[in-house]
């Protein structure tokens, strides 16, 4: 069945239910939820990259990045340090 928003969004309820972590964006924040525990990361405006959350791919980019930092063990505040400082190329915005 091909994945829409409402049955990802089932998905991602199912897997912290089941005690698994996801990242999302939710209200201008990036936000982790572990099992019924959530906390907010940082917020999308703080994020050079993501010009104050217009850019969504970036948002996107920012969350994966993350993903990818809490799997080899970096702390929340060590990820919100690193995404402040996620720069893009004005010009190009990569």
């Amino acid at each position: 069945q091909p994945l829409t928003l409402g049955n990802v969004q089932e998905l991602v309820r199912r897997h912290l239910a089941a005690g698994g972590t996801a990242l999302w964006a939710a209200d201008g924040w990036l936000v982790e939820g572990t099992g019924d525990r959530v906390r907010r990361l940082l917020r999308e405006r703080d994020i050079p990259a993501a010009l104050g959350g217009a850019a969504r791919f970036q948002v996107a980019n920012a969350l994966a990045a993350a993903a990818a930092a809490r799997a080899v063990g970096l702390s929340a505040a060590q990820i919100a340090r690193g995404l402040e400082g996620f720069q893009a190329n004005p010009g190009r915005l990569n």
